[in-house]
């Protein structure tokens, strides 16, 4: 009798610390997908912060440590995102020679190009109400492509004067079997390219810099593609924050989250 409850302990034990690791490695649950997502970071060389002198002097960091930090951090929220939708791969904390690899080809054979963003899926969808509602509902505008060629100088991204409102930093692959090559080596579905972050003083008041209502509009810049190299959808996120507002870890703790969000919505993680 004690030797088969000792039996029973032990396979009490050994479960117990199944269930513990699983919860950290094994998601057993339905609604996660079978979708393995790839998220390559921004190029470093082309991050804009103009925010970055006074942020480095109230932080007591280096310009190339804010970036740094901004750039994992991002990175670790795009991951813990998706963690209960699909199964996402970091290339960015991999310390394999492939990897390195995957990220020096990432960055030398690309070039940008600035294209009117992509329509947005909504937080919340509108719920139509009434029984004429099916015929009086606002016609979805027909997307259309809007390319402003730029290039990269001295990493920044250089092009003729246009409004950039709407538009977003879309990378360009001069290899065209580049996506393809990496998802069938990885065992991908998706790719999402975080292009660019860019942090911005909205300068359209000349006087508004010394206002307590200033402000500066985070913006990350993204593409998404499947295992084919079709784009799936090509936008940007952003926010706004306080002009003034020094504490990096506060704009990472309350901006970062909606930036996040917007580009998960725009995710299929069904198909």
């Amino acid at each position: 009798m004690k030797n088969v409850l000792k039996i029973h302990l032990v396979c009490l034990l050994l479960l117990s610390m199944f269930n513990g690791y699983a919860q950290f490695d094994i998601d057993l649950s339905p609604e996660r997908s079978k979708q393995r997502i790839l998220i390559l970071p921004f190029d470093p060389s082309i991050y804009v912060n103009d925010a970055s002198m006074m942020w480095a002097q109230a932080n007591g960091m280096s310009h190339e440590e804010i970036r740094e930090t901004l750039r994992l951090e991002l990175n670790r929220r795009l991951h813990i995102a998706m963690i209960d939708s699909c199964e996402s791969v970091d290339i960015l904390t991999s310390y394999t020679k492939e990897a390195r690899n995957d990220l020096l080809g990432l960055y030398t054979t690309v070039s940008y190009e600035m294209r009117r963003s992509m329509a947005d899926n909504p937080e919340e969808p509108e719920k139509e109400s009434g029984i004429l509602s099916g015929f009086f509902h606002k016609k979805e505008k027909k997307y259309t492509d809007t390319v402003v060629k730029a290039r990269r100088v001295d990493g920044e991204i250089q092009g003729r004067k246009y409004s950039t409102h709407d538009k977003y930093l879309h990378v360009i692959y001069n290899n065209p079997d580049f996506i393809p090559e990496l998802c069938k080596r990885r065992r991908l579905d998706k790719v999402l390219f975080v292009n660019q972050l860019e942090i911005v003083g909205n300068y359209g008041d000349p006087y508004m810099s010394g206002s307590s209502k200033a402000s500066r509009i985070i913006k990350v810049h993204y593409s998404l593609y499947d295992f084919n190299g079709r784009l799936l959808h090509g936008g940007h996120a952003s926010t706004e924050i306080p002009f003034h507002l020094k504490d990096i870890e506060e704009v990472m703790k309350i901006y970062f989250p909606p930036i996040v969000r917007q580009i998960i919505l725009n995710i299929d993680f069904s198909q």
